[in-house]
């Protein structure tokens, strides 16, 4: 199995904070393999709009990769906050996502230590997981993660308890491409059962 971790910010800082954040200049490419396939398409559009008000958002945005799943573009409008409060894992092939809003995790603890996804590197769980092959992600510059780190701070006061997940894994995919996302500061990426994977422009 070949395993590697990026963390876009040093472990204990991307998962123990969410201060407002600053752009800072984009970093640079990172790959592993040769360039990954863009993927095919069919025209077709999934928009998610937020539901608001702390609404769960994991039902719609799972249908929208269901809807747009072999060829489709999922879009995440760029003035929307998404409410994640059930985890997720789409598994998806040649889809394009359109990633410009922003997902914030809830602050519901005891719901994220009992029901993340287990991923077998050093005991990690994670809450977001996505699987598939041929995966463009395009934050153009302003969408990401908010992993609600205050939420776990607060309770833990940096002592870390089993459980706590991390927000966003790349799990068993091969030929991703993801430029131009934002690094939000609770914001951690991994990568298990790659394959052909480039990171570009990853905002810090």
């Amino acid at each position: 199995m070949k395993s590697i971790l990026i963390a876009l910010l040093p472990t204990f800082a991307a998962l123990t904070t969410a201060i407002p954040w600053t752009p800072k200049t984009p970093s640079k490419t990172s790959s592993w393999g040769p360039d990954p396939r863009s993927p095919s398409k069919n025209g077709k559009t999934c928009t998610v709009q937020a539901l608001g008000g702390k609404k769960d958002d994991t039902p719609q945005i799972l249908k929208a990769f269901a809807d747009c799943n072999h060829g489709g573009t999922v879009v995440f409008p760029e003035d929307q906050n998404y409410w994640i409060a059930t985890k997720l894992n789409p598994v998806i092939y040649d889809v394009t996502v359109d990633w410009k809003g922003t997902w914030t995790f809830s602050d519901d603890l005891t719901y994220w230590r009992n029901n993340s996804y287990p991923i077998f590197f050093q005991n990690h769980h994670a809450g977001f997981v996505i699987s598939g092959e041929r995966i463009h992600v395009n934050g153009y510059g302003t969408g990401g993660i908010n992993g609600n780190g205050n939420a776990w701070y607060n309770v833990e006061q940096a002592v870390t308890q089993p459980g706590r997940p991390m927000p966003f894994v790349f799990n068993n995919t091969a030929e991703v491409f993801v430029e131009h996302c934002q690094g939000f500061p609770s914001l951690v990426l991994e990568y298990y059962e790659w394959h052909q994977y480039v990171v570009r422009q990853y905002l810090l």
